[in-house]
């Protein structure tokens, strides 16, 4: 039986898209914690902790640049791979890979294709590997 693959931070301010990123993720196996913005998603995190952050550009409060430039300050979450949807066609997207924060690892345009998400997330993402005590 495969185990979970990891947990998933899911932030977006619009509750359908936060529903469906949840339930693409879950499908592929990892847990899924939802926020409905950055500085839920920041609380959340020091009480449950996850392996990545799939979160939203534009959010009121903390957007997404906002909250992963939060995480890379802090030594503790400095590492945390930061996947941004965003729907914002027009602008220099690909510079978001390099500004404001080195942890930003991908950024997918609305509407995004599940499998490409799933694929991001698992790329970027520690899969944590406990050993089988039986099959040693």
């Amino acid at each position: 039986m495969m185990g979970m693959m990891g947990t998933i931070l899911v932030v977006d301010d619009e509750p359908h898209v936060l529903q469906v990123v949840s339930v693409v993720l879950r499908s592929a196996g990892f847990r899924v914690i939802a926020a409905e913005d950055g500085a839920e998603a920041l609380d959340l995190l020091v009480r449950f902790g996850a392996d990545a952050i799939v979160t939203d550009l534009h959010m009121p409060l903390v957007d997404g640049l906002q909250l992963a430039s939060r995480l890379y300050a802090d030594q503790r979450t400095r590492g945390l791979p930061v996947i941004i949807l965003t729907a914002q066609t027009e602008g220099p997207i690909a510079g978001l890979l390099d500004v404001p924060s080195p942890n930003v690892r991908a950024v997918l345009a609305k509407p995004f294709s599940p499998r490409r998400l799933v694929d991001e997330v698992m790329r970027h993402v520690r899969l944590l590997e406990i050993p089988d005590a039986e099959a040693a």
